[in-house]
């Protein structure tokens, strides 16, 4: 199943939006804002010109959807995000890989930074989400896509919301 999502940032260019966005200290304050959101271990990050990279384990603690309630328990809603950003592209590429039944689920997005008038930037975010569970499948995919659109916009408002502080403080330190 699709997933697409489109946000602007006014006043910062993508170079500048991809180091706050990459930023552990930001990145943590947008998840706490996060409805579910309870904790990450950066497990690998490293930098060179050309590339990021990133492998981040991933905790949440929300309600599991009483349809899926006899096969997942609470401590199963974990799972590793593995991304390569391209600098030169301005292309994000993530793979998010379940501990538990990672032969039967997984997804991935491409996310690009494109400039866009007077030094804003256009995040265009397009992902797939696969659940191969018997009796589940389908549901599952449109549970996790609704609810993966949701946060999308909460996490939007809340980079938003850091960017603008950002360019408030530029220059200032």
């Amino acid at each position: 199943m699709k997933i697409s999502a489109e946000h602007f940032f006014p006043g910062i260019n993508p170079d500048e939006f991809a180091r706050l966005w990459d930023d552990p200290e930001v990145f943590e304050r947008v998840l706490r804002g996060i409805p579910g959101y309870k904790e990450r271990e950066i497990l690998e990050q490293t930098h060179d010109d050309d590339y990021m990279r990133r492998k981040i384990k991933y905790t949440i603690d929300r309600q599991i959807p009483r349809f899926a309630r006899r096969l997942i328990k609470p401590h199963m809603l974990s799972w590793t995000e593995e991304t390569v950003y391209n600098k030169k592209e301005r292309v994000y590429r993530a793979r998010f890989i379940p501990q538990y039944f990672s032969d039967q689920v997984g997804a991935g997005a491409t996310i690009k930074l494109q400039e866009e008038g007077r030094g804003g930037t256009r995040r265009i975010s397009e992902g797939t989400i696969q659940v191969k569970i018997p009796g589940l499948g389908r549901l599952a995919e449109r549970f996790v896509v609704k609810t993966a659109e949701e946060i999308a916009e909460i996490e939007y408002r809340l980079t938003r919301k850091e960017v603008e502080e950002y360019i408030k403080n530029r220059g200032q330190g």
